[in-house]
């Protein structure tokens, strides 16, 4: 386990100012009180939700190509034989010596989704601008070679500029996109980046409701991310 883990996290003295009872009932209706907000709020995501799937959809027409393990392969193509496709945009570019940290921290959640999401008509991908044999070192240095599709979208840089992942300057930057596919016809239905990926991440939903919670202040990081690691670097 590398030397910093454990460095800067706070004192286990959450009881000395944490209302702490005894009564089962008495934190129950605390525990109720607090339920009926989560419900509100759940309720509330299901609406943003309805709108995210109602607004209005961009048509592709230019056709793109990537490089596949596959060989090449069309957008339409990576669809396979479903109408929709997911994709995270990864930051993982031709100058990289491994994939960032974050994007990495995400991707750890993606193993077993494939499988899934093509019971609802998803295809899922993860693309990145590095060349293939980079992207495909990094996967299986990451333990994710069976997981799920990688593929390289370094020879259609317009597509990563279409989804936001290359910034002016020409630096990688990461994001989700959602297609939607009939007949011929392609559209990007939903983007998003920063912290729109956050509801992929489940250990961020776990962290959330422990009593430290991210436990990511306090410590003169530069960012709140800057604990994380590859997963084989803890």
């Amino acid at each position: 386990m590398a030397s910093w883990v454990g460095k800067g996290i706070s004192p286990a003295n959450l009881l000395e100012s944490h209302k702490v009872v005894t009564s089962k009932e008495e934190w129950q209706s605390h525990r109720e009180a607090l339920l009926a907000k989560e419900k509100a709020l759940m309720k509330q995501n299901d609406a943003l939700y309805e709108e995210i799937r109602a607004q209005p959809w961009l048509k592709v027409d230019k056709q793109y190509t990537f490089d596949t393990n596959n060989g090449k392969r069309t957008l339409q193509e990576l669809f396979g034989t479903k109408n929709q496709l997911a994709v995270y945009h990864f930051m993982l570019g031709p100058e990289d010596e491994e994939g960032c940290n974050g994007c990495s921290f995400l991707t750890d959640q993606f193993q077993g989704v494939s499988i899934h999401l093509a019971q609802r008509d998803v295809a899922f991908v993860v693309v990145s601008s590095a060349p293939l044999d980079k992207i495909n070192a990094f996967k299986a240095r990451m333990g994710w070679t069976d997981k799920f599709e990688w593929v390289s979208s370094g020879n259609c840089q317009d597509f990563n500029v279409l989804c936001g992942c290359k910034t002016p300057s020409g630096g990688e930057m990461f994001a989700f996109s959602t297609w939607y596919k009939e007949d011929d016809t392609i559209c990007l239905t939903y983007l998003t980046s920063n912290r729109g990926t956050e509801v992929m991440v489940p250990v961020y939903a776990i962290l959330d409701r422990v009593a430290k919670g991210r436990d990511e202040k306090g410590h003169g990081w530069k960012f709140p991310m800057a604990w994380v690691r590859h997963h084989d670097k803890y």
